[in-house]
């Protein structure tokens, strides 16, 4: 069994379509007690939690200590979350998981202005204006986020093994193309996929440590051999390389530690 990510768009039957797959393949549900696991465990509300993900677009992508704490809480969470198989994981939070987890079918679910627009005058009762302004914000939160944690937009089929287009697509036939496509034996469990859950794991403790701190990073590890992207301008960049190294390999199961100027680093 693998596990599904569903990343929709507004007014793209997105709740939908991830009950469908639940139904249809009997997988469990993840998503909001994910936040509530994490505010359990690491003393966080689940308010500031959502903020971090579901916050206003003008704040989505600038840096502050509490959101880059609230990312690495629930990566965690998220990491321990993928030890377990058959889970369907439904809207912003999938894109914390790394992409090179290889049991993982990652499903976007999008269409045209002209069958959103439609769809929200009919459910929410909303003029065509005020239809589209909504779509253009939700848009914004979601372009806002995925270029902060995945470096592209929202909808860039890069980031997804199977996007689909649900002003052509019914609800019913995008769940019977899921269902049929977690099938690939390319989603199948093996050892490698459990060595890149341990470092998703070992990455986002190590952020935890160090967005503590107050630092601005990204972290990834290969076989317990972390780097840190440093993505905030420092006039005292090897020392604060030093700093961050100190503390990573504080962290059990860290064997090496490296650090460079990440993508934002300005």
């Amino acid at each position: 069994m693998a596990v599904i990510t569903i990343f929709s768009g507004p007014y793209c039957h997105g709740d939908e379509v991830t009950r469908g797959v639940v139904e249809t393949l009997g997988y469990r549900p993840a998503g909001e007690e994910l936040f509530k696991q994490a505010a359990n465990q690491y003393n966080m509300s689940e308010e500031r939690l959502q903020r971090s993900l579901y916050g206003s677009p003008s704040l989505l992508g600038r840096f502050t200590t509490e959101r880059a704490r609230a990312l690495a809480y629930l990566k965690a969470t998220l990491a321990h979350l993928l030890q377990e198989d058959g889970i369907v994981l439904h809207g912003f939070l999938t894109h914390l998981i790394p992409l090179h987890i290889s049991n993982v079918l990652r499903v976007c679910l999008i269409a045209n202005n002209d069958y959103r627009a439609k769809l929200a005058m009919e459910t929410d009762s909303l003029s065509e204006e005020k239809a589209l302004k909504r779509i253009h914000e939700e848009d914004s939160k979601r372009g806002e986020w995925t270029r902060h944690v995945r470096y592209h937009d929202p909808y860039d089929e890069r980031l997804y093994d199977m996007l689909l287009a649900m002003q052509s697509t019914s609800v019913k036939e995008a769940v019977e193309s899921i269902s049929s496509g977690v099938s690939s034996e390319t989603l199948k469990r093996t050892e490698e996929t459990e060595r890149a859950i341990a470092d998703f794991a070992l990455a986002a403790n190590v952020e935890i440590a160090l967005t503590e701190k107050g630092y601005d990073v990204n972290v990834t590890s290969d076989n317990g051999n972390i780097h840190i992207a440093i993505q905030k301008y420092t006039n005292r960049l090897e020392s604060t390389k030093a700093k961050l190294k100190e503390i990573a390999q504080q962290i059990d199961g860290v064997q090496a530690v490296s650090s460079s100027p990440g993508t934002r680093y300005t």
